[in-house]
């Protein structure tokens, strides 16, 4: 049939335009809108190359009710996308035309009708491009979010059992959600002198969180840790990841007043909460029992005043059996049940489900970012820890080196993070223990600054532990590299089996030690204190 036959009159093709599409199966469900609005989308989206670049982030083809409409939509959108120009309306009759291939004359005749009215539907002007653009954010926003809904019935009708169907449930919410104009005319940098200055003055007064150590909070712009990030510490089994966690939150509590909700994947809830007791009374943790009421006073100190002293939580969950949609119901909750956090404490990634079907590094990455986002999402802090892959082993085992400067030994880098390199990706900061043998030893460590996505980073600083209080304390260069020295002539000692008294198992008695004090000109200032930031 020729296209010069198809030409009908604006009264035509309204009634053909109201009959029932001829070629419309009806297998897949359709979504009630108004059809006069649809053409009116099309119309514009055809003729007006601005409002078409706008729009086509938003629209799906689907999302249109007829099958003129979507074909339509789809022919236009993948030519646009071939050669950056808009198709002229001959070639979108072509392109329609073989598109239905050998349909029937009436077919063909109703697909090029509308395809005439969509073209009639066109109203020029920049007043109706702005209606039609607020009118289309909010119009793919519900056809996004019904598709979705139609697809996760179809999932569950599928594999209501699976783990591959939640995730699928949860990547198509996540994504209808998503949908949005997100565009701003940007900033108008001679226009915006002072507003931008003003905020620089809000970000300086801005609300801040502690990483538990002066020499990390001091190295960020805002002078700490901000609401909306997410920050993470790697290092070594058994070097301290989990004890800087616990500092964190004790810090944060008694210093800044905030909640915090700590959640463990490793050890159930009243260990960690003898670890909590130990940091914030300053007593052995062996001797717990027979200090409880030193712990008690030390409690009762720190919530003296408050009008609800609910700001701890400690809950755990079985290892490989929380997710991040797990946490996000978990901390609903808790609102529910009017506690609040400011701060969420994972320990550790390492331990969070898996996506399945997916590999480790993919899926620990995935896992990095959904909890970020979570972080932005919910306007918290996030800390969590990682573990390093075996290089980090090597790199620290590689030389124990004596008391020197940071910058020559070694550390765990972006390079050792364990299972994905892109797990760093979306933090905005990333801390690692370093810890030798030799420092091992010594119950010394360097923390390295790995990334600071605002502020200095790049950097090293010393810690001492304290294995009975489990205290991490932040100690100068200079006593770092005494006690370092102290412990390699303790070692040189004991292996020419000098001293008298030195005991068959290798530990040194207090004479022993006092004199090879004397011998290196060794400094006691007396025990460490836990450090107090902020105060």
């Amino acid at each position: 049939m020729a296209e010069e036959k198809l030409e009908l009159t604006l009264e035509e093709m309204a009634e053909l335009g109201d009959l029932v599409d001829p070629d419309d199966g009806g297998g897949e469900e359709k979504f009630n809108w108004d059809e006069q609005f649809q053409r009116s989308i099309l119309g514009m989206l055809v003729n007006d190359k601005d409002f078409l670049i706008t729009s086509i982030s938003l629209i799906n083809p689907t999302f249109f009710t007829d099958n003129v409409h979507q074909l339509m939509c789809r022919v236009l959108f993948d030519h646009f996308d071939q050669y950056k120009v808009m198709p002229p309306k001959k070639f979108l009759r072509h392109e329609i035309l073989e598109k239905i291939g050998d349909k029937e004359d009436d077919v063909k005749l109703h697909y090029l009708t509308e395809l005439d009215l969509v073209y009639n539907n066109y109203i020029p002007g920049l007043e109706h491009r702005n209606y039609l653009i607020d009118k289309i954010v909010n119009f793919a926003k519900m056809q996004s979010l019904k598709i979705a809904f139609n697809k996760c019935i179809f999932q569950l009708k599928r594999d209501p059992e699976s783990d591959v169907t939640w995730m699928k449930i949860n990547e198509l919410l996540r994504e209808a959600l998503l949908v949005d104009r997100d565009f701003d005319s940007g900033l108008d940098y001679f226009q915006s002198y002072e507003e931008r200055y003003e905020q620089i003055d809000e970000e300086n007064n801005l609300e801040v969180f502690t990483s538990g150590f002066d020499a990390i909070d001091k190295a960020l712009l805002a002078g700490g840790l901000t609401r909306g990030e997410m920050y993470a510490w790697v290092g070594l089994s058994g070097t301290g990841k989990s004890l800087c966690l616990v500092r964190s939150a004790i810090l944060n509590v008694t210093k800044l007043g905030k909640r915090v909700v700590y959640v463990s994947l490793e050890m159930d809830e009243k260990k960690i909460a003898e670890r909590f007791d130990a940091q914030l009374a300053v007593v052995d943790i062996n001797k717990l029992a027979e200090n409880k009421d030193l712990v008690k006073k030390a409690m009762d100190e720190e919530i003296k005043g408050m009008e609800d002293p609910r700001m701890l939580i400690i809950k755990q969950f079985p290892a490989g059996a929380m997710d991040v949609n797990i946490l996000r119901a978990y901390i609903q909750q808790l609102k529910l049940q009017e506690f609040e956090p400011d701060l969420i404490i994972v320990d550790y990634i390492g331990e969070m489900k898996d996506f399945p079907n997916l590999a480790i590094h993919d899926s620990r990455y995935r896992i990095v970012r959904d909890l970020r986002g979570f972080a932005t999402e919910e306007d918290v802090l996030m800390l969590t820890a990682m573990q390093p892959n075996r290089s980090a082993r090597e790199v620290l085992n590689s030389k124990d080196r004596f008391g020197g400067q940071i910058q020559g030994d070694p550390v765990i880098d972006d390079d050792n993070l364990g299972d994905s390199f892109a797990q760093i990706r979306p933090l905005d900061g990333c801390w690692s223990i370093n810890q030798t043998s030799e420092e091992k030893k010594g119950e010394l460590a360097r923390i390295f600054v790995m990334k600071h996505r605002h502020g200095k980073s790049r950097f090293s600083f010393h810690i001492e532990f304290n294995p009975e209080t489990l205290a991490i304390t932040q100690i100068e260069q200079k006593s770092y590299s005494e006690k370092m020295k102290l412990l390699r002539h303790e070692a040189e000692v004991m292996a020419a089996d000098l001293p008298s008294g030195a005991p068959p198992d290798g530990k040194l008695g207090k004479k022993a030690r006092d004199q090879i004090k004397g011998d290196v000109g060794y400094q006691d200032d007396g025990p460490t204190k836990p450090e107090k930031p902020l105060q």
